[in-house]
């Protein structure tokens, strides 16, 4: 039976809460605005299309840089402006670092002011696969940090010219220097089955309510205006900063820019960082880790240092805290996922081991999705067992929808479960609505397909760009690939043999083990 329009308090939900007042919104259109035409005062930056160069380092051998990002930093982390490299599309990326490390590159201010040699970062302790940037450090004057706007140029070791770019940032908008921060990925639909609006700021509440004490939000330029909405209270209360980049490449590739980025605009800013953490993944931390005593409100900003005291250790020397995930059932739509008590009985899907982890800002200079690729030498990662620590990983699946059994999650796990009733107060508290009915009207919300935005993007150009042509076969492949393992991974494997060697690399990483 239907029920009442809701009536909200105060201002009001979200800004489209008049396209909301239906009972049961299921298929609503959302409001035209997207994240292009979005600003706020907490925005840090906005980021241009990618700006191309070519190297041609010796003679018949020409590389291309695709810069994605720029970002000034300065302190105890460095001097520095980060200049950020997308290898994505790049057949040869083993080459391209080699050549890199043959013939030094130099950057500089306007008028070759403070030139310096270039530091490369690139996946040098990373695994196959994960080979799809380089991050350029060019040292920078400690004096301009109150600087809101940098110009960066970049000259070969003869002096010849290779390109500038612009860095911007706004240092007021940080006035500590924080314990823990996260990286807040754009919502975007996969399949039918997601509900990216609803896992939003359910996510967001808990993390601010365990002590993450920043985020930096990302948005791309066909972001769905829901993330606006949902975003905009922890904006306006100064929990976060808003990153955007004006493009919209395949997903893939916006989670790994995204993530690259957060890295270097937290250097500086944060101790620890949650690069990857996605908003259907919650932490569990045991009370061991604290020597017995209750885990704290805050686990989230001091579990870190908990484990590292555990394990004896010291923080300059390790860059990162790995942990295992255990996939749960999902929820009802009109309830936190955390309330789902039945999880897997394996860690990780197919029991294959990819887990996430935090990192030690000041020691880690490159990111994959599951793991660093590049940290200080002399630094050490610290697997931490599940007695200690493990993931909640409240994951759809393509066949499951809401409200169905799911026949895989048959091990109670009540781990959260003091966590249901405190979280469902807070949003109500935040959003001034009562949280099932919240919940449940979010859950209803479906952007666009990732793939049809970038097909619309399309429209009107005679030729996709490179890359786009690239990752729109990508998505036919990626289907190809999911048909093939609906019984095992067998058929995955095979087709895996069959495709080029970049996209193989990523097909790996992210469909044969995960």
């Amino acid at each position: 039976m239907p029920t009442s329009p809701v009536r909200t308090k105060g201002e009001g939900l979200l800004p489209f809460n008049q396209h909301l007042q239906e009972a049961r919104p299921r298929e609503l259109l959302m409001p035209a605005r997207i994240a292009r035409d979005w600003a706020s005062q907490r925005d840090l930056a906005k980021l241009g299309p990618v700006k191309k160069f070519f190297w041609t380092p010796e003679e018949n051998h020409t590389y291309e840089f695709l810069f994605f990002s720029a970002i000034p930093t300065f302190g105890d982390d460095g001097n520095y402006i980060a200049l950020l490299h997308d290898l994505w599309a790049d057949s040869n990326p083993d080459d391209f670092l080699l050549a890199l490390k043959k013939f030094p590159l130099y950057c500089s201010g306007a008028d070759r002011k403070h030139k310096s040699p270039v530091t490369a970062y690139g996946w040098d302790h990373g695994e196959k696969g994960t080979q799809v940037s380089v991050n350029l450090l060019c040292q920078w004057p400690e004096s301009d940090k109150d600087l809101e706007k940098f110009e960066v140029f970049l000259e070969d070791a003869k002096g010849k010219a290779i390109g500038s770019m612009v860095a911007d940032h706004k240092p007021t908008l940080f006035q500590k220097k924080y314990g823990t921060a996260a990286c807040v990925r754009e919502v975007f639909l996969t399949n039918q089955s997601n509900a990216p609006l609803k896992l939003l700021p359910e996510w967001m509440e808990f993390h601010v309510m365990h002590g993450v004490e920043h985020f930096f939000i990302y948005t791309f330029d066909d972001t769905d205006p829901g993330m606006e909405a949902v975003m905009t209270p922890y904006i306006n209360s100064g929990l976060a900063t808003r990153i955007h980049f004006n493009q919209y490449p395949e997903r893939h590739v916006r989670h790994h820019r995204l993530m690259t980025d957060c890295l270097f605009r937290a250097k500086n800013r944060a101790t620890w960082l949650m690069p990857t953490i996605d908003t259907d993944e919650y932490l569990h931390v045991d009370p061991t880790v604290f020597k017995g005593q209750d885990t704290p409100k805050d686990y989230l900003n001091t579990a870190w240092d908990a484990v590292i005291d555990h394990f004896q250790a010291n923080r300059s020397e390790v860059y990162s805290l790995n942990f295992e995930l255990y996939r749960f059932s999902r929820s009802p739509r009109n309830l936190v996922e955390i309330s789902s008590m039945f999880r897997e009985e394996k860690n990780n899907k197919n029991n294959e081991g990819r887990s996430k982890f935090v990192v030690n800002v000041h020691n880690v200079h490159g990111l994959w999705i599951h793991f660093p690729t590049n940290w200080n030498e002399g630094t050490y990662a610290i697997d931490v067992p599940k007695q200690l620590l493990y993931g909640n990983h409240y994951r759809y699946e393509d066949h499951i929808l809401y409200g169905q059994k799911d026949p895989t999650a048959n091990i109670r796990d009540q781990s959260l479960a003091g966590e249901v009733r405190p979280l469902m107060k807070a949003l109500e508290k935040r959003f001034g609505e009562e949280p099932r009915q919240l919940l449940e009207r979010l859950s209803y919300l479906s952007p666009l397909q990732d793939v049809e935005i970038r097909r619309q993007r399309s429209k009107g150009r005679n030729k996709l760009d490179a890359l786009d042509e690239w990752t729109f076969q990508q998505d036919e492949d990626r289907k190809r690939a999911a048909v093939a393992r609906q019984s095992d991974n067998t058929g995955g494997a095979a087709l895996y043999k069959e495709l080029p060697s970049k996209l193989a690399r990523l097909l790996t990483m992210n469909y044969l083990s995960t």
